[in-house]
């Protein structure tokens, strides 16, 4: 639409966009129109006529129909044909369209990238989340415009840790915008703590701590040097360094068990910043709480040494708010508590905690340490001491307390540690090295390993023990066959291990060991093979720290004899016990057989006796118990032959009870191939034979009868891999009794 002229001549042409707009420039509404047009063509940009819109209706009631002159100012042909143009007169404005929803990306502390969807100009506006964007090119309060943008933009000058929204609207033809797009809201990141790095580590004062966020810290990677888990990605999370350089020496504590809430990983190297040269120590959850798994690290530091720490969370969601603190060494600190080591006789070593030089003294339990350089009465002072502090000249089976003190400038001393009280040992028996090994036989002998030292490292047998101070005894083997090693009358808490060797001391032969008992617990090694007027050495010792020492009897039974036991059986018949064995006694013209039972398979009591010739011996022999035991009865044959040497037979068990079966024992054990079950049952009955691992893990299962008395089962371990297994007897209505053993 344009405006005309008072005197409806082409005057001043003003582009109205609107009809509102010519009606208010004019004042001539009579002669103003509003019609769509239609054109020729796309290059033709005149009237169609006739049409909905042309000449006439352009000149009809109330048009100007005066004017002569085209609004180009050309002259019509004849004052009514249309020659209007399409510059003469504006239809309806095109469409404004908006862009696409802005992507934010690239965002760092004080920058981002805007990207959006669609081709022209555009107006950018971003401000504090929450505020109002503006319109056309007018920013709103508290937004910033980039005007022009074309996707994509980068915004700069950005304030760290700060929250955004940013609006993108199109820039139109004939000063026209589009609506704003959808919002887009963005967060700068926030910069990585100062001390992200090594280099940069925050100094911890001493005695005092650090606050602070590891929220954005960078997690490292570990220092080439092993210091606690090896895993990359644990205590590395969002990790951050920490520098420390006490003055004094002695003990230092770094902990993060006061004010912080997450799962935090300790570790404290020594040297310089990417090479590191020692772990000072490291921990994960050292502190008392249970809640977060908070971390302490005590370690001995050196004056003016400087230690560095690395903080950081255990796993991938531990960060946040900390606090880390360091107790430093006093500046004449209390030594830590000795510990006491390579205790013997009549020596010990005292190791403790520290640099510098320390007096070290040590009297009997009860006496009062000195101070200074003085000791205290009855106490002995090692001045100056350094740990590790050998002490010698002590008296053999006698209890000490020890103390340290440090010594420090100006003559002045720390006070005394706490105290540590140790016991020397007893002097070795006399049977403590194998070149003074006890002989020992059928008879059995009382023997202990108090006072013992080490010869050997621990075998393997039924398990790994711990401590291995032991005693020797030999025997010779009269004939060619078995034997059997049996430690019996053990003393409470004594858990014993027998290895049995051939050869001779120092090159010896491992040929049998026993370790199925526990403290107060009989052994009995089987031993296959023996070979006449070869002599064996066997060895006696503790099974761990807590069953180290005992007293016991020893004997040996079998090969070493020329009688030999053929079989010895028994059976329940009733209430009555019914035993039923045979000997082979043709080297001895005599031979004594005594009947013996037992209430725990340890004390035997005998309770038949009888005298046979060899010709006898090639009869069978029986005896009727009739008034056996309540509970297991353990039954032996003991024989004598005429020189006074002693064979005893296998061990058999029977149950007077009602009902219910015991596991008396398999042998061999070791094992190799198929061992030999011994069970007793109260009655005829039948049982599941499970073989397990010692994880539980069920190898085998067998169902057995079992008559009522002593049963006899084979077992075939031979698929068994080398190691301890379980076997295990279950009646049907749950009652179960197990026997380790091991498989050679």
């Amino acid at each position: 639409l344009y405006s005309l002229g008072a005197t409806s001549s082409i005057a001043n042409p003003v582009n109205q966009l609107t009809l509102a707009d010519w009606q208010a420039a004019t004042s001539k509404d009579a002669l103003s129109k509003n019609e769509d047009a239609t054109f020729v063509s796309a290059t033709d940009l005149h009237l169609v006529t006739p049409d909905a819109i042309n000449f006439n209706n352009f000149e009809s009631t109330g048009a100007v129909v005066s004017v002569t002159d085209d609004i180009d100012c050309e002259t019509r042909p004849n004052g009514t044909a249309p020659d209007m143009g399409a510059d003469e007169f504006v239809g309806a404005l095109p469409a404004c369209p908006g862009p696409g929803t802005p992507v934010i990306s690239s965002i760092t502390t004080n920058s981002a990238i805007a990207t959006w969807t669609g081709s022209g100009t555009y107006i950018l506006e971003y401000g504090p989340t929450g505020y109002t964007p503006g319109t056309g090119a007018t920013a709103g309060v508290g937004g910033t415009l980039i005007d022009p943008a074309v996707s994509p933009v980068s915004i700069t000058g950005l304030a760290e840790t700060t929250t955004y929204d940013l609006y993108v609207r199109t820039v139109c033809p004939r000063s026209v915008w589009s609506a704003n797009s959808t919002v887009q809201t963005f967060t700068t990141l926030t910069p990585a703590p100062a001390n992200d790095d090594c280099s940069n580590a925050t100094v911890i004062p001493c005695d005092g701590s650090v606050s602070g966020n590891n929220n954005a810290g960078n997690s490292d990677a570990l220092p080439g040097i092993t210091c606690g888990s090896t895993t990359a990605t644990t205590g590395t999370n969002k990790s951050v360094w920490f520098s420390i350089t006490p003055v004094n020496s002695g003990s230092m504590t770094i902990s993060t068990c006061t004010g912080t809430a997450w799962d935090t990983y300790l570790r404290v190297y020594e040297g310089a910043c990417g090479a590191f040269t020692t772990c000072m120590g490291s921990d994960d959850d050292g502190c008392s709480e249970s809640t977060y798994g908070l971390s302490s690290v005590t370690f001995t530091a050196v004056g003016g040494t400087t230690y560095y720490v690395l903080l950081g969370g255990y796993g991938s969601t531990d960060f946040g708010a900390y606090t880390i603190s360091a107790t430093c060494p006093a500046a004449c600190a209390t030594p830590t508590t000795p510990t006491m080591s390579a205790v013997t006789s009549t020596s010990a070593t005292a190791t403790w905690a520290g640099a510098g030089t320390y007096v070290l003294e040590y009297g009997p339990t009860g006496f009062t340490p000195g101070t200074g350089a003085t000791a205290g009465v009855g106490g002995t002072v090692i001045n100056p001491a350094v740990s590790p502090q050998a002490l010698s000249g002590l008296s053999v089976s006698t209890a000490y307390d020890l103390y340290v003190r440090l010594s420090c400038a100006g003559s002045t001393w720390s006070s005394n540690s706490a105290i540590r009280t140790f016991t020397t040992n007893a002097l070795p028996p006399a049977n403590d090295e194998c070149a003074t090994a006890t002989t020992i036989n059928t008879v059995s002998i009382s023997s202990t390993n108090n006072g013992a030292t080490q010869t050997l490292a621990a075998g393997t047998c039924g398990g790994v023990a711990t401590i291995t101070t032991d005693v020797w005894f030999q025997f010779t083997a009269g004939s060619n066959g078995d034997a059997t090693v049996n430690v019996m009358n053990v003393s409470a808490l004594f858990d014993p291990v027998i290895e049995v060797y051939s050869g001779t001391c120092g090159s010896f032969t491992n040929i049998g060991c026993a370790d199925l008992g526990s403290g107060g617990g009989s052994e009995v090694a089987a031993l296959t093979g023996l070979v006449a007027g070869q002599t064996y050495y066997v060895r006696v010792y503790g099974y761990s720290t807590s069953s180290s020492t005992g007293t016991f009897d020893i004997s040996v039974t079998g090969a070493a004899l020329p009688i030999s036991i053929e079989y010895f059986k028994g059976s329940k018949q009733n209430n009555v016990h019914l035993l039923d064995w045979k000997v082979a006694c043709s080297s001895s013209p005599s031979v004594t057989l005594q009947l013996e039972r037992s209430a725990n398979g340890r004390n035997f009591n005998t309770i038949n006796s009888q005298s046979a010739t060899a010709t006898r011996c090639l009869q069978p022999f029986s005896y009727t118990d009739a008034a056996p035991l309540a509970g297991v009865n353990y039954y032996r044959l003991k024989s004598i032959d005429i020189d006074g040497k002693i064979t005893y037979s296998t061990i058999v068990a029977l149950l007077n009870k009602d009902k219910g079966f015991e596991i008396v024992s398999l042998m061999p054990n070791p094992a190799k191939e198929v061992a030999v079950l011994s069970v007793t049952s109260a009655v005829k009955s039948i049982i599941e034979i499970v073989v397990s691992d010692m994880n539980g893990k069920q190898l085998s299962k067998q169902r057995v009868s079992l008559i009522a008395g002593n049963n006899q089962l084979p077992l075939n371990v031979r698929s068994l891999a080398s190691g301890t297994y379980q076997v295990t007897g279950i009646t049907a209505d749950g009652i179960s009794k197990t026997l380790r053993f091991v498989k050679q």
